[in-house]
């Protein structure tokens, strides 16, 4: 499933390291999601996930322009390695 927000990031295009710091660039909690990576065999997991407390393989963290629905909202999308 495609992530289905307008993703924003870090200004040099890297995820914000922390939730404190996409929170002090001015946004709010239901803009602010972790980004988390699982790998597998011959395949990499990018998961897009709320609540934004997830610990496990978590790469950073991104805004978005939207706001989230509601906080169960979960997003994953797979990228095929070679």
């Amino acid at each position: 499933m495609t992530f289905p927000y307008d993703e924003i990031r870090q200004p040099d295009g890297d995820y914000f390291p922390t939730w404190e710091s996409v929170r002090q660039a001015g946004f709010d909690n239901d803009q602010i999601w972790s980004v988390c990576e699982y790998v597998g065999l011959h395949q990499s997991t990018f998961s897009y996930a709320h609540p934004i407390n997830h610990f496990v393989n978590r790469l950073g963290f991104i805004a978005t322009v939207q706001r989230r629905s509601n906080d169960s909202e979960y997003y994953e999308e797979t990228i095929k390695m070679d």
